[in-house]
Formats: C-alpha cells, sequence, structure tokens
C-alpha cells in the first residue's frame, strides 16, 4: 500500500512513473488487489491535481497532451550539442517536432523491450524499462538521467560507476552552458573552471556520446542476464 501510494505522490511530481506503475502491479497477486493497488497509486495524483481540474480542466488535458519533452538530452541533445561546437557559445537547443505516432510507438517498444525482460526481478525490470526510454525517446530534460542511477546501485550494476562518471559530466557541462548560476549560485554568472564555453561544449557532446552508448552496453548485458536466467 505505501509503495503504490509512493507511486501516485510521484506520478503527481513527474510523470515518468507511469512506465513503472504496471510494472508494480504485476507483482500483486489477484486482479481485486491490483484494482485496490492501482487506486491508491492513483489517488495522490487526483487529489494533487484536483483544484485544476476543478478551476480549469481543458488547460490540463491541454497540457498533458502537448507536452512532448524538452530537445536538452537524448539523440536530438546529441544533435543539438554537435551543431552547437565551434560557435564560441553556449548554442541554442532547437526543438524538433515528433509526429503524433511516435509516441505511441515508443511505448509500444518498451513494452516489447520489457517483455523480454519480464521474468527478471522488479528492480532489474524498472531499470531495463528506463534505459530503453533513454534510447528511443529523443527529447529528455536533464533529471531524467538521474532516475536509473538508484536502481543500477540497488542491483550493483557493473555499469553503474561509468553510467554515473558520466551522467554528472553531461549534467556539469549542460549547467555550465545552460544554467550556469545553478553551478555558481549567482543568476548568469558562470563557476570559474579555466574551461572556455567551445570547450565545454566539446565536453557536453563527449559525455552525451558516452551516456548514450553505455546505455545501450547496459541494456545489452540486462538481456543477457534474463536470458541465463
Amino acid at each position: 500500500e505505501l509503495a503504490m501510494l509512493l507511486v501516485g505522490t510521484s506520478l503527481a511530481i513527474k510523470p515518468i512513473a507511469v512506465l513503472f506503475l504496471p510494472l508494480l502491479l504485476l507483482q500483486v497477486p489477484g486482479w481485486r488487489r491490483r484494482a485496490y493497488g492501482l487506486t491508491l497509486a492513483v489517488l495522490p495524483s487526483l487529489l494533487f491535481w484536483l483544484p485544476n481540474l476543478l478551476d480549469s480542466p481543458n488547460e490540463v488535458l491541454i497540457a498533458l497532451r502537448s507536452y512532448r519533452g524538452v530537445p536538452d538530452f537524448g539523440y536530438v541533445g546529441i544533435y543539438n550539442s554537435w551543431r552547437n561546437l565551434g560557435l564560441g557559445g553556449s548554442g541554442i537547443s532547437h526543438d524538433y517536432a515528433f509526429a503524433w505516432w511516435f509516441r505511441p510507438f515508443c511505448l509500444l517498444v518498451i513494452g516489447l523491450v520489457w517483455w523480454r525482460c519480464r521474468r527478471a526481478g522488479l528492480i532489474t525490470q524498472v531499470v531495463v524499462v528506463t534505459l530503453t526510454l533513454y534510447l528511443i525517446y529523443g527529447k529528455l530534460a536533464a533529471q531524467y538521467l538521474m532516475w536509473v542511477i538508484p536502481f543500477g546501485a540497488v542491483l550493483s550494476s557493473p555499469r553503474l560507476l561509468r553510467a554515473t562518471l558520466f551522467t554528472a559530466l553531461a549534467l556539469a557541462a549542460f549547467y555550465q552552458l545552460h544554467h550556469p548560476g545553478i553551478m555558481s549560485g549567482f543568476g548568469h554568472v558562470r563557476l570559474p573552471t579555466g574551461i572556455t564555453i567551445p570547450q565545454w561544449s566539446g565536453i557536453f557532446l563527449f559525455a552525451q556520446v558516452m551516456l548514450y552508448l553505455e546505455g545501450l552496453r547496459w541494456l545489452r548485458d540486462l538481456f543477457k542476464e534474463t536470458k541465463l536466467e
């Protein structure tokens, strides 16, 4: 019950937990108990959204339908980093509209990949789903990179250290380029590092490419492990 309430609370903050909710429900025996668990998970989000739903339900629905992600990380982020090389500045993250069928396609791919690993433990399934999201959906915000790390730590994955290092490097470069105040604590003032902006752009591209490749290798390793099981 507590797990369902926590998942529901996380749904009210960030929607990625909607990918994990079916995995958790499948761990519950019996359809009646699953329905009860689903109710517990939906309740916190419903209470959170209730004032907005009562005040402006159409705007809430439009916001849910129109969200497409941000082009900072993922393969769109890699492309943006490549385009910004040599500009002498932090560059602009160009957005690209995905076709209407792309999100259903991503869900289908995630479902097929999960089916391949469905007999693995719950934490392994969560890592598989998260990595597949990273690899298949090209527009990700910075916080998406963090969510696989604690689950990988629970698994004691040998890929965790490299994934953590590349994630930290990618985030440091991203914030130094686009949101320097987060690093320095002073508005738009960049943290003095002795590294130029064009160099940070190259570091950002390198870290993103390595992180993407590490995600592919990690997913491959999990496929091998689940096949042995």
